[in-house]
């Protein structure tokens, strides 16, 4: 039986090489410091306009009113 599993893997946010154990779940970040920078820089890229309307969207999924297979409708463009 072949095993595929990395001996390592490059940290997601700061690119360090981390060291992946023989069992367990395959790191994605080097330390939970790169873990929180990584969903701050993403929370901060997400407008709060684009996080309503993506909790909105899931709400209407979760309520029944909207196919989970729709994606979300493209935002309207803003008035110039």
């Amino acid at each position: 039986m072949a095993d595929d599993r990395p001996t390592t893997i490059r940290c997601a946010h700061c690119g360090k090489r981390v060291k992946v154990a023989p069992l367990g779940r395959i790191p994605v970040y080097c330390s939970n410091n790169c873990r929180q920078l990584a969903f701050m820089k993403n929370a901060q890229e997400m407008r709060a306009e684009d996080r309503y309307r993506l909790l909105t969207w899931r709400l209407l999924q979760d309520a029944g009113l909207v196919s989970r297979k729709m994606p979300l409708p493209p935002r309207k463009p803003e008035p110039e």
